[in-house]
């Protein structure tokens, strides 16, 4: 597996805090996620975003969701200025918006959930191979 690092925010106590752990295989990776999500989950009213970064500054943002998860891809040059950014599409209803607690909260809509267990095995590629997998559909922000 590529050098990834898993970055939230936890709220141990007041305050928000940035945390940066290191995940050493995708089975860890995932298990993390899962680990993440679960003790969020009485923690915050919506369900908690994390963001994976790679040794390159690329990022993917997931939305963890229980059932389904969202996907944000952030490619970024040399210097770290965001070239371009895609999203997860699903089979969701394109009206409906879902919320997730990243630094704060925000809305999406709710057309880029994909299923979960699809979810997982979207990161683990891109964790494993730097590629985006063709399991899913993406498009840009905006469409």
């Amino acid at each position: 597996m590529r050098n990834i690092t898993i970055q939230f925010q936890d709220f141990p106590d007041r305050y928000w805090e940035s945390v940066q752990e290191h995940a050493p295989d995708t089975t860890s990776l995932i298990s993390r996620l899962e680990e993440i999500r679960r003790a969020f989950l009485p923690r915050v009213d919506h369900p908690i975003g994390v963001n994976l970064l790679d040794e390159s500054g690329n990022s993917m943002s997931i939305g963890l969701g229980a059932n389904s998860w969202l996907l944000i891809f952030t490619r970024v040059d040399q210097n770290a200025v965001p070239l371009d950014q895609l999203h997860s599409v699903g089979e969701h209803d394109g009206g409906s918006t879902v919320r997730f607690c990243f630094s704060e909260t925000d809305e999406f809509p709710g057309s880029y959930l994909v299923p979960r267990a699809l979810a997982e095995a979207v990161v683990r590629e891109w964790a494993t191979a730097g590629t985006l997998s063709n399991q899913i559909r993406w498009a840009y922000e905006g469409e």
